[in-house]
């Protein structure tokens, strides 16, 4: 799960020469391959005024669906896009952008948030990984006057300008965008057919017909078990109002100690998964564990999640408005008489939540770290981005950072680093960054549980030792072959870990559960 805040979809804007030859009218699909794996397969229609795009990201089960309206010189009027979850039939998101002097844009539904950015003319639409808003954008460039072609490339995700070089030679050319070099071939009409990044190991080639939906697995979820019982509860904090899930022994004759599930980082739901594409159910197999064992849950959504009632404006929010929210689940429960005594379960980023929140007045009786940052979270970031960027980009991701968090533009970044610096989660950046791990936990007025997966790539077993070392009072907990969702995972290799990432139908190590439960009966 990534570090941050939260996360949309992108889409971009591209300023070309005008159009020089006839629109295209296509139909057909893409099929785009990291040396021999699919990663991506997308279908279009496109008529010369409007594109209709879909578009299936394999290993992460996530379906985005797009509608494009071009005017007569191929500049959009229009973009919405969708995103959903494999086979769910309504999208968790909307992005919806209209463009004239401005890009203006809308996000609904998860992250929703708004924008606009000024515009100069000539510009027309690219989503990453659609080769088909790629080929409308190749048939904007001049091929007749040939030589390397410069534009600029302004990405609302990340509300960044970087640059884009086109050099074509007949059927044949060249794309530098951002810095990634692209080799494209087109079609006689100037369609793109075939496209390849030598540096990725990625090519994406044209074909008549693709079928996503054959592709879309239906996820197959694990159901709570016999004397679980679980019902909606919602809970107000400040002017919102969250809402959750609470898992009940079904068989409790008395208040039950409960729990208070706090998710990870991004926009990750009451039940472990992100719109991104993770699928875990970890929250939700964790509640049903310990409800087997007499220990209610409340695990509740984040602020900009699920049925979250209430306007959130993510560019005035910070780490501790996020606390306030675990405070004000606190406060609910308590005032529940079902409940007996409280503590807090965070996990990753949730960890850190957790801590802050006892720290800042949380009537808990204790706090359990699941896989929690035991360093700053740069140094975490760091370490998360060192393992897939080569040092060139790492040193401009640093360079960028300190820019990003001192509020000023961060300049031209990779593309595959340019999420990270979304000026909307700027100020959540700077809070959270603030956060010592350490100096918290030290300082935490009750009982500490650190619990670790061994093979945790994310967070790492010497952020426990850490954590463990300020706070050597604590209780710590190192699962041999799970990792950061507590799967089990014999190898602590990202790769080899995708299923447990995008498999709900995993179970969880039972060792967590096991952990918690003893704890929680030596708190007082």
């Amino acid at each position: 799960m990534r570090m941050g805040g939260i996360a949309w979809m992108a889409c971009c804007v591209v300023a070309l020469p005008p159009v020089l030859g006839a629109q295209t009218v296509s139909n057909g699909a893409y099929v785009v391959r990291q040396g021999a794996n699919e990663i991506v397969r997308e279908t279009y229609a496109f008529d010369g005024t409007v594109l209709t795009t879909s578009m299936l990201i394999t290993a992460r089960q996530l379906v985005i669906g797009g509608r494009t309206v071009y005017d007569d010189a191929l500049s959009p009027t229009e973009y919405v896009a969708t995103g959903r979850l494999g086979s769910d039939s309504v999208p968790f998101q909307t992005l919806s952008v209209t463009f004239a002097d401005s890009a203006h844009w809308e996000v609904s539904g998860a992250g929703a948030q708004s924008g606009a950015t000024p515009l100069t003319r000539p510009y027309s639409v690219f989503r990453n990984l659609s080769n088909a808003h790629l080929a409308v954008v190749l048939l904007r460039s001049d091929r007749a006057a040939g030589g390397r072609q410069t534009f600029n490339l302004w990405m609302p995700g990340g509300a960044v300008v970087v640059p884009v070089a086109v050099e074509l030679t007949g059927a044949e050319g060249v794309i530098d965008l951002a810095g990634v070099t692209m080799n494209v071939r087109l079609s006689e009409s100037g369609w793109l057919l075939w496209a390849e990044v030598p540096a990725q190991n990625v090519t994406s080639e044209w074909t008549e017909s693709i079928d996503i939906e054959a592709a879309v697995a239906e996820p197959s979820r694990p159901e709570p078990p016999e004397g679980v019982g679980e019902s909606v509860f919602t809970f107000p904090s400040g002017d919102l109002r969250l809402e959750g899930t609470l898992a009940l022994p079904t068989a409790a004759a008395a208040p039950v100690p409960v729990a208070v599930i706090v998710a990870g980082s991004g926009p990750t739901d009451r039940n472990g998964t992100a719109i991104l594409g993770v699928q875990t159910d970890t929250y939700a197999q964790l509640a049903w564990r310990l409800a087997e064992r007499g220990i209610a849950t409340l695990r509740y959504d984040k602020r900009v999640l699920g049925a979250t009632a209430g306007s959130v404006d993510m560019s005035s929010t910070t780490f501790d408005d996020f606390a306030e929210d675990v405070i004000a689940a606190v406060d609910a429960v308590r005032a529940d008489g079902r409940f007996s005594s409280v503590v807090i379960l965070g996990h990753s980023e949730g960890a850190g939540l957790a801590v802050r929140a006892a720290n800042r007045g949380a009537a808990v009786s204790g706090i359990a770290l699941l896989a929690g940052m035991g360093r700053p979270f740069l140094d975490v970031l760091r370490g998360q981005l060192g393992r897939q960027l080569d040092e060139e980009t790492m040193a401009v991701d640093d360079d960028a950072m300190a820019r990003y968090l001192a509020g000023e533009d961060p300049g031209d970044v990779p593309q595959s680093i340019q999420a990270l610096f979304v000026p909307v989660n700027r100020l959540f950046m700077q809070t959270a960054v603030e956060y010592d791990p350490q100096a918290e936990v030290a300082s935490a007025p009750v009982p500490v549980l650190i619990v670790q997966g061994e093979t945790d790539v994310q967070i790492g077993v010497r952020d426990a030792e850490l954590l463990h070392e300020a706070r050597p009072d604590a209780t710590l907990v190192i699962i041999p072959e799970t990792n950061h969702t507590f799967k089990h995972a014999p190898n602590p290799d990202l790769a080899s870990q995708t299923a447990q990432y995008t498999d709900p139908s995993l179970g969880i190590a039972s060792a967590p559960g096991g952990a918690l439960v003893a704890w929680m009966a030596t708190l007082p």
